[in-house]
């Protein structure tokens, strides 16, 4: 099966427009033309008997009636004769024509040569007893007096009238040509025609020129979206293309910048995920290899201290695949919640209480604002307990000592808003937006004395999400505030 390229069924969609539009114009203007030039011929044919008429006029002026040519086609031949025959001598006042404009006026009625109007008696005479027949006439009421035998149709007759004293006294009848018999006109129409078809075949050049440019006009985008996305493609997610067209192909390149843009920061966050993870797990896996190696050489002997260290690296390791399973999960819409209605102000307050003696121990002052414990929601108890558990335990590891830590609640648009605010440090500007995000730490060198995995947060934004609620983080003051947001189930 022959495949068109879309430039080809752009170019021949255009070009057949046009020929079948340059055909049909070409097909009506020639029948337009054709008729409009048949009817003008037959008007001014109509026209050039003017002798005719005048000479019935003249005679009805006389004989105040049509009787001499009542059934009588001899009578209508010979004054049909004599009217065009001799310019009408005899029967006017008005002068004779010239020669020449006489000849023209049999031509043209005739449709005669001029070999033919000069030269051949007999055919003149039969063209003229032709013409004759061509022209009746009829009564007021439009019957015709010359035949009235038989009914003419007035619709295959152009009209005259014939007037004495300004009122209508008859009609001369002048049969319709079905088509052009004059040398002149025929060659006339046919030029005419000519010029319809030069025409018309330059339209379809300047078509098919046109259709080829606009054809090239109009791909030229999509090549350059085709080439952007052979790029991304080949994983070269910095592509960008350039189309300022200002129409729908300019906002689908705005489009595909913007999804290129965004496959590039998934692709730098894959990359860091990859980095990021590698070290977690690679960290307290080459402790637990150096360690294990030490006393299998003897250098360490195994005692309680030893596999204590082992079991703390044990633990880690566990911690963050267990985090990265628990994010997995929660990414993919999997992480199962046990709700039921729940206090979570009593909650937070086990887990202050939880880590009271340990804020205690780092000089780290507690500072209990919460109120509304008897706030409920559709909650899993155990899900929340690990997100405050996550918060107090980052409050730990992160607020300088001597410091404090706040803890407030309100009720705001029956949503129970939760509050934990440290004394410091805060977090750079450029990282808020990210705090939430998986495996990110502010400490780039990813320190294992400065900090965890990057995966609490993250898990917390999940768990708070599918309670139908929101967590943010802020700078406030000279310290970092996080904010929980839960819709209230009921107020008690």
């Amino acid at each position: 099966m022959i495949k068109f390229k879309l430039s080809h069924k752009i170019f021949f969609s255009f070009f057949a427009t046009s020929l079948v539009i340059v055909g049909l114009m070409i097909f009506i203007l020639k029948y337009y033309v054709s008729d409009s030039f048949s009817t003008y011929i037959n008007k001014i044919e109509l026209d050039s008997f003017d002798t005719i008429a005048q000479t019935l006029e003249s005679h009805y002026q006389k004989k105040l009636n049509w009787n001499a040519f009542q059934n009588n086609h001899s009578k209508w031949q010979q004054l049909v004769w004599s009217a065009i025959g001799d310019g009408g001598m005899g029967t006017l006042s008005q002068p004779r024509q010239g020669d020449k404009q006489r000849k023209y006026r049999r031509r043209r009625m005739t449709g005669l040569s001029t070999d033919q109007t000069t030269g051949n008696s007999m055919h003149q005479r039969g063209s003229m007893m032709g013409l004759g027949r061509r022209l009746t006439l009829l009564d007021i009421q439009k019957h015709s007096l010359i035949d009235n035998e038989n009914d003419i149709s007035l619709e295959d007759y152009l009209l005259k009238p014939l007037r004495l004293n300004n009122e209508i006294i008859g009609w001369l009848g002048y049969k319709k040509a079905m088509q052009l018999t004059n040398p002149l006109d025929i060659t006339f129409l046919k030029s005419q025609t000519q010029i319809l078809y030069f025409t018309g075949a330059g339209i379809l050049i300047l078509a098919a020129i046109f259709s080829f440019l606009l054809s090239r006009h109009l791909l030229q985008p999509i090549k350059t979206l085709i080439r952007g996305t052979k790029n991304i493609a080949s994983r070269k997610f910095d592509s960008r293309i350039i189309v300022n067209t200002g129409d729908e192909f300019n906002d689908l390149a705005e489009q595909f910048n913007q999804m290129s843009q965004t496959l590039e920061s998934y692709e730098d966050l894959r990359k860091q995920w990859f980095s990021d993870i590698s070290h977690e797990l690679g960290t307290p896996l080459s402790i637990l290899r150096g360690e294990i190696e030490a006393l299998q050489d003897g250098i360490r002997l195994p005692s309680n201290e030893n596999l204590e260290s082992l079991h703390y690296e044990v633990n880690h390791i566990s911690k963050i695949v267990n985090d990265l399973r628990e994010l997995s999960l929660a990414e993919t819409g999997a992480m199962q919640l046990d709700k039921s209605p729940i206090a979570p102000i009593d909650i937070l307050q086990k887990s202050i209480l939880f880590f009271t003696n340990e804020f205690n121990s780092k000089k780290l002052k507690i500072i209990n604002n919460l109120n509304s414990s008897s706030s409920i929601i559709q909650g899993d108890e155990q899900r929340l307990h690990q997100v405050f558990h996550n918060l107090l335990e980052n409050n730990l590891k992160y607020t300088h000592q001597p410091g404090s830590v706040i803890f407030e609640s309100e009720i705001n648009h029956q949503n129970l808003i939760i509050t934990v605010r440290d004394s410091g440090p805060g977090v750079p500007d450029g990282s808020i937006d990210s705090l939430f995000d998986r495996l990110y730490r502010v400490d780039t060198s990813r320190n294992r004395k400065t900090g965890g995995s990057g995966l609490g947060l993250a898990i917390c934004k999940y768990i708070i999400i599918n309670h139908q609620g929101e967590i943010s983080a802020s700078n406030f003051q000279n310290g970092l505030q996080i904010k929980i947001s839960l819709p209230l189930n009921s107020t008690p």
